[in-house]
């Protein structure tokens, strides 16, 4: 299966290619003022170098938030149209559930962060790639608590692109010390093929195919969830 897989939540606009489980390539738009503008092209510049032509694409996978508004809104509308021309299934993926299956070998608890303003974050703890407990958006001071709470003799893996805002490290070292080992996206950006295999998955494991319809989608936006 030939999977297009797109990411435009966060600092990093990405797009790739996968089939039947293997990366065929990715592309990586560091430019997050112009994602509306080169987000197109680097998925015309991604088929073209594979050799793919659009209508031979099985799905489209696309994080649908949180993250940044204009960000999602273009990655979320260019995979709807191409979803909608080629009448393939769109699945959208959490941003967080992204991120952290990206770190699912890893033996620590894995904290997917991203940056909602006034050292408040998005976020959700992970082990071992799945869910541990609902996702939130709140303080990071109050995510540190409840981490030591959780988790008394855990450590926490910070990754996403929280960890860029040096006033959200500082709660986190501050809070944790040792305990915290951040992760940015510079080291690892996450792999696209995690999020194309996740897509994979949902749509799999679901029996109702009509909700990969592209007018079924819905964006996640920078909202309190509780």
């Amino acid at each position: 299966m030939k999977i297009l897989a797109i990411d435009t939540a966060c600092n990093l606009a990405r797009v790739a290619l996968t089939e039947d489980g293997t990366l065929c390539k990715a592309i990586t738009v560091d430019d997050k003022r112009r994602h509306s503008v080169k987000l197109l092209p680097a998925i015309e510049t991604l088929l073209a170098e594979c050799g793919v032509a659009p209508k031979n694409l099985d799905l489209i996978a696309v994080t649908k938030g949180p993250g940044s508004f204009t960000g999602l809104r273009i990655g979320v509308v260019t995979a709807k149209t191409m979803a909608y021309a080629l009448h393939i299934p769109l699945v959208g993926v959490n941003t967080l559930d992204a991120i952290a299956a990206s770190f699912a070998k890893e033996d620590e608890v894995v904290c997917p962060l991203i940056d909602a303003r006034n050292t408040r974050a998005y976020g959700g703890f992970y082990q071992k790639g799945e869910s541990v407990g609902a996702r939130f958006v709140r303080p990071l001071q109050d995510t540190v608590e409840a981490f030591l709470s959780e988790f008394p003799t855990e450590t926490l893996l910070a990754c996403g692109d929280g960890v860029l805002n040096p006033a959200l490290v500082d709660i986190l070292q501050q809070g944790l010390g040792g305990r915290c080992r951040i992760v940015t996206e510079a080291e690892h950006p996450g792999k696209m093929e995690d999020l194309a295999a996740l897509a994979l998955s949902i749509y799999e494991e679901t029996a109702d195919k009509t909700v990969f319809d592209c007018n079924a989608i819905d964006i996640d936006y920078m909202k309190d969830w509780g």
